[in-house]
């Protein structure tokens, strides 16, 4: 077997999952948050609430945020070795697949130090004066927009390039699901990440593809892993 096709599949696999991990985690500090918080608005709701966490709570939130950011890179071998296996029969669509998902991981990382900065932010949020407290809440309704457009702009270039690299994986000895799965996914998150840029205010249009990702680089990495090379 290929190596860098085995590294990928393996890469693949520990991307999803640790993104799978990351979600686990972060679940249950945040049930509890208020309703009104979920408003995109109200920024001082959620600096609030975060400010209010627990010693546990907060620990798994740290570790959920850290796994994200762990878990970004992850994912390029993967697309390194989906490219390697098509560009002797495909080697136009398997570059420009690789050209822009790669470029996805990038501005995904910045999405994911966002959490950080939400935790940075939040501290001691309850006890600042309400000068403070609204300065605060502008600086990071601001770095929530820009967190916003970096998952969105992650989305539409991984979007684009999962849409090539399905036109490319149909002879390529994958499984005909997986290959259309990865081609909607590529879709939806494309068109997912136009709506997120044109909203006004920040929306959890990519909530839906970001879960479905795991899914695909899972069962991406189990089929890398486990395909022969072809002759």
């Amino acid at each position: 077997m290929n190596n860098l096709q085995r590294i990928g599949g393996l890469s693949a696999v520990l991307f999803g999952v640790t993104l799978l991990a990351a979600t686990i985690l972060l679940v249950p500090p945040f049930v509890n948050m208020p309703a009104d918080a979920y408003q995109a608005e109200n920024v001082t709701a959620r600096l609030a609430f975060a400010a209010s966490l627990g010693t546990g709570a907060r620990a798994m939130t740290v570790t959920g945020f850290a796994l994200q950011i762990l878990a970004a890179p992850l994912i390029l071998p993967a697309l390194l070795a989906l490219y390697t296996l098509l560009r002797g029969s495909q080697p136009v669509h398997a570059l420009l697949a690789l050209a822009f998902s790669a470029l996805g991981p990038i501005f995904l990382l910045l999405m994911y130090m966002g959490g950080f900065v939400f935790l940075a932010t939040a501290t001691g949020f309850g006890a600042a004066g309400p000068e403070e407290q609204v300065a605060r809440a502008a600086a990071y309704a601001a770095h929530e927009r820009f967190s916003a457009v970096s998952e969105a702009v992650s989305w539409w270039f991984f979007g684009i390039g999962l849409v090539l690299f399905a036109f490319a994986l149909r002879r390529a000895g994958f499984p005909r699901w997986l290959v259309l799965f990865g081609g909607i996914l590529g879709a939806l998150g494309a068109l997912a990440a136009l709506g997120t840029l044109v909203a006004s205010q920040p929306v959890p249009l990519l909530a839906l593809p970001g879960l479905l990702l795991n899914i695909w680089a899972i069962a991406t990495g189990i089929t890398l892993y486990r395909l022969k090379p072809r002759p």
